[in-house]
């Protein structure tokens, strides 16, 4: 069974702003042109506090925001907390961050945004730390390798390779890294952006030749020539782009991309329970196709021996050739139903390989599970139970959520946001001219963009996700329903299981009963060979019935298990009371 497919939820592609075109521009010497030379005045350098200033703002400003409100502002008459004293952990050695009774808490998608706003940064955001990744290193990325020779199987076992080994389920879960990767672009948005640039240009522009002015300027300079020039100019600079104020929408999108992280970590927790489901129903039904062939091969070596005392009768006279041709004749009907079984085993061992992604040829030892069956709760608690414990649910509750910060981001696109700009660098026409502080080029600049109309772009925008919202709100109700309908189903077939199970086990006790009874009563020449054989196949069928309802209320057990959000192992579904199961035997599969 393949997992689900995921449902991706689109994260907003958040701007940190746009450049306000208000600067204050200082610029140093200006490559000649076409008018005369004039002297240039001394020069005035940036001084150093304005440049680290400009290079400190921002991080200050991180500083300053990551803090919870609780310690940015204690409560009146209440003295501030005392720093932090405790002595620096020695170098290379991994400490544990302190228990803060006041840090801000981890984010609870269920948690509703906290009113009013403040500028970015002071808008509460639990830490902007950097998301570690989950990609494993080379020689971890591969699941661990198996021990030689046959895998031993157990329920548990088959389940914990499924989950480690599956490659479907792997795929599923390697979307929790791409997750992980938006959310970290989002908090990006939030932090200072800074870019070098470089650049070198040669140009010639006629540009004064064209000014309806220029005869008379000519006539002012006679004999002058007024030819353009080329010109060589080079310049450098590192810039330097923070957003001070969104109205709360980078914040919402930094909560978006955790809220997207949910779902995907829902959707694959409901990805990993039916590929658990998976593995145990095929663990399960290679199982009792391993038991049928041990019953009928166990029928097989009782009717050999059957066959030898028939022969040794027949030697003596004591039996007729028509009991010795019976006797062969029901030796041989296994044959052709030990094969349809045997192939049964392998057509299992290759379905339970798959679920477990083990390799072609690989061999099992499936060992019969010890676990006891319970008689299941009451559907009520069941209900209970699969409401508080189904990722399906979560997902669509935390899409919801997701649907709000959008909203919220779209609502804060339509209020001034307030950016800051500034830039460090030099414009020179000959190289040597970098260090020379004449030549200085920078700017400070704070911009605010508001975007007074829009024709209606985002009103239409949050209709949209009103109606999507809405459309979420029916399909968590009909999952609900589902999910009734799934506890319902799963309940009541699990309680046949169990009712065919306690019969199957009845009737394979009275029939183990009557063909031993007909093997010594045929011993003694008391029963007709005709009664011995039909008690031996009624044996066959009815221990083969009751492997087959063992295996079947165990698979209902696990799917009841999955209808309430549990693993197969697990037995919050499972009242006190027990049933007993008869033994079954271990086998090999090649």
């Amino acid at each position: 069974m393949q997992p689900r497919p995921i449902h991706r939820i689109p994260l907003l592609d958040v701007q940190p702003g746009v450049r306000c075109a208000t600067r204050r521009r200082r610029a140093g010497r200006r490559p000649s042109g076409l008018r005369p030379s004039r002297p240039v005045g001394p020069a005035v350098p940036l001084p150093a506090g304005v440049l680290v200033l400009l290079l400190l703002l921002v991080p200050v400003t991180l500083v300053l925001g990551v803090a919870p409100a609780s310690a940015a502002s204690p409560p009146t008459g209440e003295a501030p907390p005392p720093p932090d004293a405790s002595p620096a952990p020695p170098t290379g050695q991994e400490v544990a961050p302190p228990t803060d009774p006041q840090a801000a808490p981890p984010l609870d998608p269920k948690a509703a945004p906290p009113p009013g706003d403040k500028p970015f940064l002071v808008e509460r955001i639990p830490g902007l730390r950097k998301v570690p990744s989950r990609v494993p290193p080379p020689d971890e990325a591969n699941p661990s390798p198996l021990p030689p020779g046959p895998v031993e199987l157990d329920l548990g076992r088959v389940v914990a390779l499924a989950l480690e080994r599956n490659p479907a389920l792997k795929a599923v879960e390697e979307q929790i890294d791409e997750v992980a990767g938006g959310v970290e672009e989002a908090r990006a948005d939030a932090l200072p952006q800074l870019t070098a640039t470089g650049s070198w240009s040669r140009s010639r522009n006629p540009a004064f030749l064209n000014n309806p002015d220029f005869e008379d300027i000519v006539r002012q300079f006679p004999g002058g020539s007024f030819r353009p020039s080329e010109q060589e100019l080079w310049s450098g600079a590192v810039e330097l782009s923070q957003p001070l104020f969104t109205f709360g929408k980078l914040h919402a999108a930094i909560e978006l991309a955790r809220l997207a992280g949910s779902v995907v970590d829902a959707q694959v927790e409901a990805a990993r329970l039916e590929t658990a489901l998976a593995a145990a129903e095929a663990y399960y039904g290679l199982l009792a196709a391993q038991q049928a062939v041990a019953v009928v091969e166990a029928q097989q070596r009782a009717r050999q021996s059957a066959l030898d005392v028939v022969e040794a009768r027949y030697e003596i006279g004591e039996a007729t050739r028509l009991e010795l041709l019976r006797s062969r004749s029901a030796l041989a009907e296994l044959a052709p139903e030990l094969a349809t079984r045997r192939g049964a085993v392998d057509v299992a061992a290759v379905r339970l390989r798959g679920a477990l992604g083990l390799p072609t040829g690989t061999q099992l030892v499936a060992t019969p599970s010890e676990r006891d069956l319970h008689r299941p709760l009451a559907l009520d608690p069941l209900l209970d139970l699969a409401l508080s414990s189904r990722p399906e649910l979560a997902d669509l509750r935390t899409q919801r959520q997701t649907l709000e910060k959008r909203q919220q981001i779209t609502r804060s696109e339509g209020l001034p946001q307030v950016d800051f700009n500034g830039r460090y660098g030099r414009q020179v026409r000959l190289t040597k001219n970098f260090t020379d502080p004449l030549f200085a080029d920078w700017s400070v600049a704070v911009g605010v963009r508001w975007e007074l109309f829009d024709g209606g772009r985002r009103k239409g925008q949050i209709a949209q996700l009103e109606s999507q919202d809405q459309q979420l709100a029916w399909k968590l109700r009909d999952l609900e329903d589902q999910i009734d309908l799934d506890i319902e189903t799963a309940l009541s077939s699990y309680r046949a299981a169990l009712e065919r199970l306690q019969a199957a086990q009845a009737a394979a006790e009275a029939a183990r009963e009557a063909a031993r009874v007909a093997e010594e009563t045929y011993r003694e020449g008391v029963t007709l060979q005709a009664d011995l054989l039909d008690a031996q196949q009624q044996e066959i069928s009815a221990e083969i019935e009751r492997i087959d309802a063992v295996f079947q209320a165990r698979t209902e057990a696990a799917r009841l298990a999955r209808a309430v959000g549990e693993y197969p192992m697990d037995t919050g579904w499972a009242g006190a009371e027990t049933l007993s199961v008869g033994p079954v035997e271990t086998a090999d599969t090649p």
